[in-house]
């Protein structure tokens, strides 16, 4: 248990200089952690929530990297070797994910978003789902390698993103994937 607090104080402190930027993204950051943080303290093996909290969105296989530890793509991938059609073939279209959104708000739950993948800069519909996830109120973010950043950072910031999560190892793909 101290550990995770110890963990939790040292986030809320690197993020604290931009709680004040989007004060409304940050409260309803804050209560997520301070809820996860009293849920454990009083019952430590789950528990009733009081609504959808978190929305996790894995929105694609692809990615343009191969990092050698990871579980998708690295060394001992599971989807190494696996074609690439399947994986577009299989994804969740733009239109569902923001319904499903949409649906959640109507029905009084004000989530965070969190998209992740494979690498989510590839999901042909990314922006879209991050503007309606900001147009309807909810603190978005996003787990990215950044190798395609730049070309939606306009858009991206625009939205805007609640926080953007960077994974750098290498200044391009192929010194990244030397790591």
């Amino acid at each position: 248990l101290m550990s995770n607090l110890a963990v939790q104080a040292a986030s809320f402190a690197k993020l604290m200089p931009s709680l004040f930027e989007r004060p409304e993204f940050s409260l309803s950051g804050a209560k997520l952690l301070l809820s996860r943080l009293l849920l454990n303290m009083r019952v430590p093996h789950g528990g009733a929530g009081a609504g959808i909290r978190q929305v996790s969105l894995r929105l694609t296989d692809l990615c343009n990297l191969r990092c050698h530890t990871c579980g998708q793509w690295g060394d001992n991938g599971y989807l190494v070797g696996r074609p690439m059609a399947e994986f577009v073939r299989n994804e969740v279209g733009p239109d569902r994910y923001i319904a499903l959104l949409e649906d959640l708000v109507q029905h009084g739950h004000r989530p965070g978003v969190y998209m992740w993948g494979g690498e989510p800069m590839l999901y042909r519909g990314l922006v879209p789902v991050v503007e309606a996830a900001a147009k309807l109120g909810l603190p978005t973010s996003i787990a990215t390698n950044g190798t395609k950043l730049a070309d939606n950072a306009e858009r991206l910031g625009g939205a805007p993103m609640f926080l953007v999560q960077v994974s750098i190892d290498g200044p391009d793909a192929e010194i990244h994937n030397a790591s």
